[in-house]
């Protein structure tokens, strides 16, 4: 097979031709009798060559070439299944994957890596019983102890994946990722002594392990004396380094420096790690230009239809909490979850999952598909809560879809978070999203930018229904806590309760990068803490000052 001008003229089918194609071929090759043929030994080094060396696209190729003459191969279905992944192509890498437990069913990293590309397509109960699956096969596969665990995290079953992140340390005593998954979920819990200990374990394992120093700056408040800092110094010196863990090392030195109060310095460590983000990310801003205008369009085309739906009869409401990432959308939830009547179900992908084609005019708008967009969400939405019937979706940019919520949600409650925009900007600026889809935050020009669409997004739909939005001003907050608290639960029709002067009692787990503010009480001048750069930040913020 000639791999230098590799062409796989089937890779443009759709999964379901691809699928019909390759079953033919695999009858045909049963009738013939080549069931147990295998490729050419150089075909599958070839294969295995590229992957292990980051060139997916071309493992891709070649591994689609291999099935298709011999579409009964595990090998050639497992390489293939995990570089579609690499290449974020899960659909594809599904059904790779499917077949690979197909051909190999008691094969445990069949197993596990099916289940890894399901948790990637948002199936979280499907990943969880493929990889108990993988672990019933091998029980000492701490691999897949771990990676179960992952997916209890996100299903927010935090003892059980506490239990299985310890069972993968027992089984593998240098497992440098178990400790840091473990110190997340501990972090995730306001345990911020827990979560220190644990990362300061994945570094020890591992002390080029540079996710885990960004991680350990979190809930470290450094000084000159500390030896994690030399440590990460060091290994950003090393040129040996990938741009992906220089970026995470660029944060946690940025945070480090920070708190020894070298404000230069951090600044241009911050500076490096954003560059370094949005060069990995390939981050175009004129995709999210394109994307609100897209959006601003469709609402105004389709609010000629008149579409309407009726008040809701589901047992579940939402309150949707929206504003910029960083504009104390994460505060407002604990305090609205710290009633009895709420529950928090923090950051949900559901709008942009459900919604997104509808809200951008690819789907067309009418009152059956917005019926499944508002069953879908208010049937996921239940999952968090028992007998609560107000859930909280703190997904900021929510904002988004505030015109479709106003149709398909008619009687949910929508509160916007406004903040300063420098302080808001510049939190945007410094914080490492996890998210892949905040790569305006990664450049100062670009995140100014993106907040200016954001405003005149939110006028645009202050104009179109604004009796429908409760503003709540973050530096309001902050000042007369008590005064707009009781504004706020009043307007979702509650009954004041004292709790919810108390966010930081609220046990609730928080994902987000808030989780360290989100435990302190209420505080004045969060919103200033940006000053301290005030002058690297002239020429960027201008418009604000």
């Amino acid at each position: 097979m000639d791999h230098k001008n590799l062409s796989y003229k089937n890779d443009s089918l759709s999964i379901r031709r691809k699928r019909a194609l390759l079953a033919k071929k695999s009858r045909k090759a049963k009738k013939l009798g080549l069931v147990n043929s295998v490729p050419a030994q150089k075909d599958l080094k070839a294969l295995l060559n590229y992957f292990q060396n980051n060139r997916f696209d071309s493992a891709i190729k070649l591994g689609f070439a291999i099935i298709e003459n011999f579409p009964d191969h595990p090998f050639a279905w497992n390489i293939l299944g995990a570089a579609l992944v690499q290449e974020g192509r899960f659909e594809e890498a599904l059904w790779a994957n499917q077949r690979f437990v197909a051909l190999s069913p008691k094969d445990p990293n069949a197993h596990n890596n099916l289940a890894a590309t399901l948790k990637e397509l948002g199936k979280l109960n499907e990943a969880e019983f493929s990889y108990r699956e993988a672990i019933s096969l091998d029980q000492n596969c701490a691999v897949a102890y771990n990676n179960l665990a992952n997916v209890l995290t996100k299903k927010n079953e935090y003892k059980e994946a506490e239990e299985n992140y310890r069972i993968a340390i027992s089984l593998k005593n240098d497992y440098s990722e178990a400790h840091q998954n473990l110190g997340n979920i501990y972090c995730d819990q306001g345990n911020f002594a827990e979560a220190k200990h644990s990362y300061e374990c994945a570094i020890k394992l591992n002390p080029k392990f540079a996710e885990a120093y960004r991680m350990y700056s979190i809930v470290k408040k450094f000084d000159s004396k500390n030896k994690q800092f030399s440590q990460m110094l060091d290994l950003y010196l090393d040129s040996n380094i990938s741009d992906f863990d220089r970026a995470h090392l660029c944060f946690a030195l940025g945070k480090a420096s920070e708190d020894l109060r070298e404000y230069g310095k951090a600044f241009n460590f911050f500076s490096e790690g954003n560059a370094l983000r949005k060069k990995l990310l390939c981050y175009d801003i004129t995709k999210d230009i394109d994307l609100f205008n897209e959006i601003r369009t469709s609402y105004s085309s389709f609010m000629d239809k008149s579409v309407k739906l009726e008040f809701s009869t589901e047992s579940h409401m939402p309150i949707f909490i929206v504003g910029m990432p960083r504009s104390g959308t994460t505060l407002v939830e604990q305090i609205i979850s710290a009633h009895s009547s709420v529950s928090g179900a923090g950051e949900l992908s559901l709008m942009s999952r459900f919604g997104d084609s509808i809200a951008r005019g690819l789907q067309e708008f009418n009152s059956s598909n917005l019926t499944k967009l508002r069953q879908k969400y208010i049937e996921h939405l239940g999952k968090f809560a028992s007998s609560e019937l107000l859930i909280t979706d703190k997904m900021p940019q929510n904002f988004l879809y505030l015109g479709l919520i106003s149709v398909a949600f008619p009687d949910a409650k929508v509160i916007h978070v406004r903040r300063d925009p420098a302080a808001t900007c510049w939190s945007n600026f410094k914080h490492y999203f996890t998210s892949d889809g905040l790569g305006y935050s990664y450049n100062l020009k670009d995140t100014v930018a993106y907040y200016s669409l954001y405003q005149e997004l939110m006028n645009f739909w202050e104009k179109s229904f604004g009796d429908r939005i409760y503003h709540l001003d973050y530096e309001l907050l902050t000042i007369n806590q008590e005064e707009e608290t009781k504004r706020l639960i009043k307007y979702l029709n509650l009954d004041w309760e004292q709790e919810c002067l108390e966010p930081q009692n609220n046990k609730r787990i928080v994902k987000t990068s808030s989780n360290a503010q989100v435990t302190e009480k209420v505080y004045r001048g969060s919103s200033k803490k940006w000053e301290k750069f005030k002058p690297f930040l002239a020429d960027s913020f201008h418009a604000f000052f």
